[in-house]
């Protein structure tokens, strides 16, 4: 392919993908709900916009929650892990937190985005995750506000 080549994708405007960790509620969202403005964060991962972190924790709760909870089939679950995938660095976090105390596993989420040394993580939890607002220099930010950063930049 050639750099006009009308085939070829688009580079995104923004030189520099910005650094994020999402979720496990964001992933489920993302998959389960696929008609809400949701998937606009997928297109933005694929579209190179997003340099996108996930860790095996995190790929873990979204194999659970998905299945359990939203009765999605093993082969199912195995294409959206593998998009996942496919479309993420896997970070394996070397540093343990303890700043969730309410619910000990939001920390796993908290670890993968130090690692990935991420600018945000992006959050539905409204009360473990999103009342912390910033960790280390990470920004915490509900996807709607994550969005809205990214179109007006």
């Amino acid at each position: 392919m050639t750099s006009t080549d009308p085939n070829r994708p688009k580079r995104s405007n923004n030189p520099m993908p910005v650094r994020a960790v999402f979720d496990t509620n964001v992933y489920v969202s993302i998959f389960a709900f696929p008609a809400k403005p949701m998937a606009a964060l997928w297109d933005l991962v694929i579209a190179g916009k997003i340099d996108l972190f996930v860790s095996p924790p995190i790929m873990e709760e979204f194999k659970e929650i998905i299945q359990s909870k939203f009765h999605f089939r093993q082969e199912e679950t195995r294409i959206f892990t593998d998009r996942i995938l496919n479309s993420a660095t896997l970070v394996d976090p070397s540093q343990r937190v303890k700043v969730v105390k309410a619910h000990e596993e939001d920390n796993r989420i908290l670890e993968c985005a130090l690692q990935a040394q991420a600018e945000f993580l992006v959050s539905g939890d409204r009360r473990h995750i999103l009342p912390l607002q910033r960790f280390r220099g990470i920004q915490i930010v509900s996807p709607s506000d994550f969005l809205k950063t990214l179109t007006t930049h």
